[in-house]
């Protein structure tokens, strides 16, 4: 008999006005003409790139497991080794991360070689407090500036 091991935390990506507004921007531009138009094609292609839109923000989110960080971008995992992050910040900024909202966490890494660069990684937990004290428990060396 074997013992599962328990479901990881799942951290959403915290959204704020800006994602918001992206979506009502887009609605309100392409998708309420096309269907004051009752064209079936123009409905159905916006349709799709609004499913789309849904589908990339419910994508978006984090888990920590068995020592890594896991950032799931599209539902696609990118793994990190907790026990190399060296600093956590908080951050606010606009460049393009798998993150929903403005208020970010850099995430530098001690090694080089996990990024490719000397960039972080932004992400943007709900719960910012038990993502970081989960990061934390599994390596206490972490600097964090928030």
């Amino acid at each position: 008999m074997t013992v599962s091991q328990p479901r990881p935390f799942r951290y959403r990506s915290d959204y704020d006005a800006g994602t918001v507004s992206c979506l009502a921007i887009y609605v309100i531009v392409l998708v309420l003409p096309v269907i004051f138009d009752c064209d079936w094609l123009s409905i159905t292609i916006c349709a799709i790139g609004v499913l789309f839109m849904i589908l990339t923000v419910w994508g978006i989110y984090y888990e920590i497991e068995d020592g890594e960080l896991v950032i799931y971008t599209f539902f696609r995992p990118s793994r990190y080794p907790v026990d190399k992050i060296s600093k956590i910040k908080a951050v606010r900024s606009c460049l393009s991360a798998p993150a929903l909202s403005f208020s970010r966490l850099a995430i530098t890494f001690s090694d080089r070689k996990i990024l490719k660069s000397f960039l972080p990684i932004y992400v943007s937990p709900k719960d910012r407090t038990r993502f970081i004290a989960q990061l934390l428990d599994i390596n206490p060396e972490i600097q964090v500036d928030i």
